[in-house]
């Protein structure tokens, strides 16, 4: 039977769990500002201020998802183009969810784009990856492992389908 004091005891508890952290406030109140930022290079500052590294001439589709709780480990080198509603997480938090309390770990990895990379619509990026440099991953592909420079990647699980010097030949630019 709960006492006056057990109640008192799980309210205090509940108000805890409660708790505003102000430096995760303020990262999730930037990135909901930079995924629905309408002006693109302001996207770009808002992400910076997470704490993402950006460096010169990116540019961001509307709605880009830059992990949440570990924004300081992806890097995007100079001229990259990331398309809308690309993800890309850098935690598994699967581990939770496997039963067995030692395992009760989130594991993260850097994820690192290349330099003049594109990234197309609805792409997601796993932990872990690498995207070399001048590389195309292709809208919607699912990218689980490093991909190598001057590469053209697509598909679930993306994977290399030639080379963007191949690609550029085979589908020429037509104005």
């Amino acid at each position: 039977m709960k006492t006056m004091n057990d109640n008192t005891e799980s309210k205090s508890d509940n108000s805890e769990a409660l708790k505003i952290h102000p430096g995760r406030f303020l990262k999730s109140s930037l990135h909901f500002l930079a995924m629905n930022c309408p002006v693109d290079e302001l996207r770009g500052t808002l992400y910076k201020m997470r704490g993402t590294k950006i460096e010169r001439n990116v540019t961001f589709g509307f709605q880009v998802f830059l992990e949440d709780l570990h924004p300081e480990l992806i890097t995007i080198k100079e001229g990259a183009d990331i398309g809308p509603r690309v993800t890309v997480l850098t935690n598994d938090s699967v581990f939770f969810h496997l039963g067995d309390p030692a395992l009760y770990k989130v594991r993260t990895k850097e994820v690192i784009i290349g330099k003049n990379c594109y990234v197309g619509a609805g792409a997601i990026i796993l932990p872990g990856v690498i995207i070399g440099d001048n590389t195309i991953i292709a809208a919607g592909s699912i990218v689980t492992k490093s991909i190598p420079p001057e590469s053209v990647a697509m598909g679930i699980p993306a994977r290399v389908v030639c080379s963007r010097e191949e690609w550029a030949r085979n589908h020429p630019f037509k104005p």
